[in-house]
């Protein structure tokens, strides 16, 4: 029984609340946020394609941004603070950032990079020629001000003046006539230990957590919880079970008691569903999948190689028929191009969506209950499953059409759709 509670103990904590009065928690929402996000950049090695990020205050006030530039495997590239002004517009081109970094070498490895511009090449369409850079930005807000706990406004003010910013980002190659753009997500801020009761303890507000050995991977977190809205299945899932008057901190409690019967919570699914189309022979489309964590590098999930996190995934054509392939999601930012992908099973033009699917396959329990999370690793094999589903997941479908004649060509890029399953119980599976 002290095991089970223990167990069960250690599974509620990964349970975490939204509060009403702001949007859906575990959902990237066109909604003004504290620290922006921008899943992707992409930059041409030759100049003509450049990424531009903005961002913008919406509510009034003055501060900066302290700008991170990450590589796809997370490492750090290169950093800086703009100011802004109240209402004030920040932008970006990432192409001006990256020609003030040194050349890249006669040789260029991004496997064993000597320079910051080695970090970020990529051979996007798989010819054997390096020809994008590539990689991920952290736009963190520093407002002037700094609230006082026990001033009994900080509330109000750490809402208005923190969620003040809102995020775009553009891929523009204006000598082929290609422009587009998309909402970049920002995250909301959240609260803990802020003695809203008393005493130390959390208010059931859009905190969140992730209770692996990699959650110091993650951004914006401290220990195991962060003070920042996060997207999460597991997240989104508990919010959209407070919507519907479930609460699964309260069943916890109320369960554990009439054992044996207790309740394990837990989404059963995430669903990245992004859109293709492909126009001709020279068109593309890249779909980017971001995530908070290098699952390849990840022990948890059995793979051990930083290079490759194989999932198998169904990609349907208009017509409906359908195919399995097999892409690789290592790092924290991954690429599919779907011209290559598509190469020699069907021909331009055609459309469609991708079916990237993260589920709970299997959890079985023996009957025997450790007493630490590790061993629940050694002693559960399925849990790995579970991993996905505490990692942030985002994705963007970046289409693009291409002709000599430049009336002809023509870009767009938007975030993908997220279907989230609602809760299983664990125990039951």
């Amino acid at each position: 029984m002290k095991k089970l509670l223990v167990a069960l103990s250690f599974m509620a904590v990964l349970v975490f609340m939204g509060t009403p009065s702001m949007a859906l928690v575990g959902t990237p929402d066109a909604v003004p946020g504290t620290h922006v996000l921008q899943p992707f950049f992409l930059v041409s090695i030759d100049g003509k394609l450049d990424c531009l990020s903005v961002v913008y205050d919406v509510k009034g006030y003055a501060g900066s941004v302290h700008i991170t530039m990450y590589d796809r495997k997370s490492q750090h590239v290169r950093n800086r603070d703009i100011k802004y002004t109240p209402r004030g517009t920040v932008s970006l081109s990432i192409r001006a950032w990256i020609a003030t970094f040194p050349p890249l070498p006669a040789v260029p490895n991004p496997d064993n990079p000597t320079t910051a511009r080695e970090q970020l090449i990529v051979d996007l369409n798989n010819d054997g020629v390096y020809d994008h850079y590539m990689g991920y930005l952290t736009i963190n807000n520093n407002p002037p001000n700094v609230w006082n706990p026990n001033d009994s406004t900080w509330r109000t003010t750490l809402i208005d003046q923190f969620d003040n910013l809102v995020g775009k980002m553009y891929l523009v190659e204006l000598v082929a006539g290609k422009a587009a753009g998309a909402n970049i997500p920002a995250r909301e801020v959240a609260y803990r230990d802020r003695n809203l009761h008393g005493g130390p303890g959390w208010w059931w507000e859009q905190y969140t957590a992730l209770q692996y050995p990699y959650d110091a991977s993650l951004p914006d977190t401290d220990g195991m919880f962060t003070d920042y809205e996060t997207w999460t299945a597991l997240s989104y899932a508990v919010s959209k079970a407070r919507e519907n008057g479930y609460n699964p901190h309260q069943a916890l409690i109320d369960d554990v008691v009439p054992f044996p019967d207790p309740v394990i919570p837990f989404p059963a699914y995430l669903r990245l569903l992004p859109r293709f189309y492909l126009f001709n022979d020279d068109a593309e489309n890249v779909i980017f999948v971001w995530s908070s964590v290098n699952m390849g590098s990840m022990s948890l999930i059995g793979n051990n190689n930083p290079d490759s996190w194989l999932r198998e995934v169904d990609i349907i054509r208009e017509d409906e028929s359908a195919e399995s392939i097999t892409i690789n999601l290592p790092h924290e930012l991954n690429y599919i191009n779907i011209a290559t992908v598509l190469s020699g099973m069907w021909t331009p033009p055609v459309g469609g969506w991708v079916d990237i699917n993260f589920d709970v396959t299997t959890f079985d329990l023996p009957g025997v209950f450790p007493d630490s999370f590790d061993d629940w690793i050694d002693v559960f094999p399925q849990v790995k499953s579970l991993v996905p589903l505490f990692a942030e997941w985002l994705a963007y479908s970046y289409q693009s059409a291409s002709s000599p004649d430049a009336e002809l060509n023509w870009g767009v890029l938007y975030e993908t759709h997220r279907d989230i399953g609602t809760f299983l119980n664990l125990l039951d599976l």
